[in-house]
C-alpha cells in the first residue's frame, strides 16, 4: 500500500468516526447513492456506490477539481453506510415508523 493509500485509509476512518460523533453532516447529491460533505477548507468529499461491489471516495479541491478518486479501500463501505444513514435521516425515520406502529395496538 502506498503512502497516499495509507493516508486515504486514515482519512476514511476519521470521516467515519467524526460522522458517528455527529461532527460531520453528510447530504444527498442528485446522484443516487452518492453523499457529500464540504469541509471548512472548502474541499468537498463524496462517498458513493455504483453497485454493491464498488464503493468510492472522491476528494475535490476548492476549485472543484477532482484530486483523488479511490475505489474499494478499507473502510469505504462502512463510511458509505453511515453517510447514507445520516443523510437520509434513517434513525429519525425509524423512530417515526416505530411510534406509528406501536400506536396501532
Amino acid at each position: 500500500m502506498s503512502s497516499t493509500d495509507e493516508k486515504l485509509v486514515r482519512f476514511i476512518n476519521l470521516l467515519h468516526v467524526r460522522t458517528e460523533e455527529g461532527k460531520i453532516i453528510w447530504s444527498q447529491t442528485p446522484v443516487f447513492g452518492v453523499y457529500k460533505i464540504t469541509l471548512p477548507s472548502l474541499h468537498t468529499v463524496e462517498v458513493g456506490s455504483n453497485d454493491w461491489d464498488s464503493h468510492f471516495i472522491k476528494i475535490y479541491n476548492p476549485c472543484s477539481t477532482l484530486m483523488e478518486c479511490s475505489k474499494n479501500l478499507n473502510g469505504i463501505v462502512d463510511l458509505h453506510s453511515v453517510a447514507k444513514r445520516q443523510a437520509l435521516k434513517v434513525s429519525e425515520r425509524l423512530d417515526q415508523l416505530l411510534k406509528y406502529l406501536e400506536g396501532m395496538s
